[in-house]
């Protein structure tokens, strides 16, 4: 079966220099990439509707890296360019449809006035016979005697998620990751090329299991380099990646290229640098994954011929790197050998990106396949140490036809099936890289910051003067314990923390006393990184038509409402620019005829009713409850509680069968904070409400109820928006954040939803885990 890649576009050099002018118009930076707001810009133009569009996006960006670059702007344009011809849009389309470089770019409308307006005023700018003259700039001062404050742009100025993830290390996390040791410890420092690194697949098994062969079935060729045979023909780690040509680098060449993520590797040696290279070559597969074909794993007497350099390290480095593990058997080596062990065991921690291969399974019947498979299971089991069965693909992957006579029809629609099962996993690696990197780079600041509380308590529990080689021999010894007491004292998951040996033979050989005291501005800056930073970032490169309006982008009519006209009109054009159909009216909620002119108007436009998001509150005290004033008691239960209940009464003849009620309460509802005691009462009326409509109501409509926990918007900045405050509050959540807008709107469309068809009477609670129980 042929592999298949990631989709990059082919067109003919026509539509290509018109995709290459429509491209440079709306990369309005230069920088090669279009984001998400420039291309619901230009997509707009297309016609299209917005879930058609949403879809042409998340084909487009396939590695969810947050921006399109050229070769996906074309397959963005090609996709717009099928659905405006009726196709129906898929991941598959483009590599099924044939002859793609007649396909006509799509029809864009305005575009061209655009482009010509662009032009022409380019023409205008301070020209002679069409030359575009620079002004001059202002000379640079580089020997001014007044330091200059180095000005870091914002996230929001990052064009890609790998972008501002290597702004947050370098900013955040790499400070406590130097101050602490920690790359002496667990990982060396990442590196420019680190985070820019194409995915990489990792092969491991004993000689002559078919890790040379596999890498050869998945290219259909041979790479430079590569040598099969039965005998253990690959002694040494080769990379498998793209190039403009077919050639071998050795491994001290490629240890000191900076542009790939090897550099590090030069602390094994030049032993280890020997027996590592770089194959290249031209292939449109690796130029989505690289591929690291190993040496085989020694058994039997081999086993007594130690290595020159440290193997299970090498293995381990290349673990901590690669995003999928390929542990290849065959049925006539099952054995899992000491070294098997040692190199199964360095790759702790990485136990989700291990996937087995039972290779060369045709050279079996059917009834021996079925003991052999039970007794790789076995030995698996005794050295993988995971409660959830690890994936097990069968199959004989060579280019050779399947040996039907050993195995059957049956068996060979077996290996079809699981090959295909295996390379839809491997074409896949490149779509999940980015949230693969997403995922280590997380993974990487919580160890870092375990590190540093376990760096710090040694240091805390040194003396002062006397005794520090004895207390150090003590600490070392008894490393388990101080596991122990930092976990408890910071609370921190077991499982999060480093081997307890490796920890102690890395700590022998440096003085605790040289060791930093805990820095809680830097372990802050982490959290704030975790909770705040990172989540920003994500949601500044989601796919730009799955936003926080969820109701309205999945297909609903909105109708807004607020008391002032300017925040209405701001609120309309906001959502009418991501293509929402909606329109607003002037309510005040406790004026009747607004509450009434509100309802007529919804109906004269649509029709009818169908969800009804009651969101109204106030809160214009901070008063204990006992010193509260009559007419503030009164506009709390006016606006939060009365006023829901008398907009319903007017709604309600106009709900449909199967409509849906969705009424906001808060967190405050079963936790009234000192400066809420009213409001939070008032909050958990309407929890009462919503068990009361619910009954009333059914069974044609459907009543529910949000809790949303703290969320930082303008209602709530008063709390918020205090840093002291902001971090109590994150420290009651069991995600240590705060919620989003993005949060409380994906419940409340949920509960709005068919999906919540079932569901009546219910109160969500959106607080990141903080308690909620009256």
């Amino acid at each position: 079966m042929e592999v298949v890649s990631v989709p990059i576009s082919s067109c003919s050099k026509e539509d290509q220099k018109i995709y290459q002018n429509w491209f440079n118009f709306v990369d309005s930076d230069g920088d090669g990439r279009i984001t998400g707001n420039d291309a619901t810009k230009l997509f707009s133009l297309s016609n299209l509707s917005r879930p058609e569009l949403k879809q042409v996006w998340a084909i487009a960006d396939s590695k969810r890296q947050g921006y399109l670059g050229f070769n996906e702007f074309v397959t963005a344009m090609q996709l717009i360019s099928l659905a405006q011809e009726g196709s129906e849009l898929s991941s598959d389309l483009l590599r099924s449809k044939a002859n793609m470089e007649f396909l006509s770019p799509p029809s864009m409308e305005g575009l061209d006035a655009l482009l010509s307006k662009t032009n022409g005023s380019m023409k205008n700018m301070n020209g002679t016979n069409g030359t575009i003259q620079l002004q001059p700039q202002p000379p640079i001062n580089l020997f001014s005697r007044k330091s200059r404050k180095k000005i870091q742009p914002s996230l929001t100025a990052v064009t890609s998620v790998t972008d501002g993830l290597k702004r947050l290390y370098n900013e955040k996390l790499k400070p406590l990751e130097l101050t602490y040791r920690f790359n002496d410890f667990a990982s060396p420092a990442l590196t420019e090329s680190d985070f820019d690194a194409k995915p990489m697949v990792m092969l491991l098994g004993q000689y002559s299991t078919g890790k040379t062969t596999f890498i050869k079935h998945l290219l259909k060729c041979n790479y430079p380099g590569a040598h099969i045979g039965p005998e253990p023909t690959t002694d040494r780690f080769i990379v498998v990646t793209s190039g403009p040509d077919e050639r071998s680098i050795p491994g001290n060449t490629i240890a000191v290229h900076a542009d790939l993520p090897f550099t590090d590797l030069t602390k094994f040696g030049g032993a280890f640098l020997s027996k590592f290279e770089c194959s290249q070559l031209p292939h449109s597969l690796l130029d989505h994954i690289s591929f690291v074909d190993t040496p085989g794993v020694l058994s039997g007497e081999k086993q007594r011929t130690q290595r020159s350099y440290d193997f299970t390290g090498v293995i381990s480095w290349f673990a901590a790197k690669c995003d999928m593990i390929l542990l290849l058997f065959d049925p006539h080596k099952l054995d899992i050998s000491d070294e098997f062990k040692r190199v199964i065991s360095s790759l702790r921690g990485h136990e989700d990106k291990i996937r087995v291969v039972l290779n060369k399974a045709d050279q079996v019947d059917t009834q021996q396949l079925m003991r052999v498979y039970g007794a790789l299971m076995w030995s698996l089991g005794k050295v993988l140490n995971t409660p959830e069965v690890v994936r097990v693909y069968i199959g004989s992957f060579n280019d050779k036809p399947v040996n039907e006579e050993a195995v059957g029809p049956t068996g060979k629609d077996l290996f079809e099936k699981e090959q295909d099962d295996l390379l839809d996993d491997l074409i896949d690696i490149p779509k999940k890289a980015c949230d693969r990197r997403i995922n280590e780079f997380v993974k990487r600041t919580r160890a870092a910051k375990i590190h540093s509380y376990i760096i710090s308590h040694l240091k805390k529990e040194m003396p002062a003067l006397m005794g520090k080689s004895k207390t150090q021999q003590k600490l070392i010894q008894n490393l388990d314990t101080v596991f122990e007491k930092v976990q408890k004292e910071f609370r921190l998951p077991a499982g999060d923390f480093p081997s307890v040996d490796h920890f102690r033979e890395v700590l022998s050989h440096y003085s605790i006393n040289d060791f930093e005291k805990l820095k809680p501005k830097m372990i802050q800056a982490v959290d704030d990184m975790l909770s705040h930073d990172i989540p920003e970032l994500l949601k500044n490169f989601r796919n730009p038509y799955d936003i926080a309006e969820r109701l309205g982008l999945e297909g609903a009519s909105v109708v807004i409402s607020s008391r002032k006209q300017k925040n209405v009109d701001e609120a309309v054009q906001k959502l009418r620019d991501r293509g929402i159909e909606v329109s607003g009216v002037v309510c005040h909620v406790s004026n009747a005829q607004q509450r009434k002119n509100l309802v007529d108007k919804t109906i004269q436009k649509y029709g009818k009713l169908d969800v009804i998001v009651s969101n109204a509150a106030v809160n214009p005290t901070v008063d204990a409850i006992l010193e509260i004033k009559e007419s503030v008691l009164d506009k709390l239960w006016d606006i939060n509680v009365k006023a829901a209940i008398l907009f319903l009464q007017d709604a309600a003849p106009y709900l449909q069968k199967g409509s849906s009620v969705v009424i906001i309460s808060s967190i405050a509802a079963y936790q009234p904070a000192t400066a809420m005691g009213m409001y939070g009462v008032t909050k958990t009326a309407l929890l009462g409400l919503t068990k009361a409509l619910a009954a009333e109501m059914a069974p044609n409509t459907r009543v529910n109820c949000v809790a949303p926990g703290f969320v930082p918007t303008h209602f709530a900045d008063f709390i918020t928006g205090n840093a002291n405050l902001r971090r109590e509050l994150e420290a009651k959540t069991l995600l240590n954040r705060l919620g989003t807008t993005q949060d409380m709107a994906a419940a409340t469309a949920y509960l709005a939803s068919d999906d919540a068809a079932y569901i009546t009477g219910e109160t969500l609670v959106v607080a990141g885990g903080m308690q909620s129980r009256l």
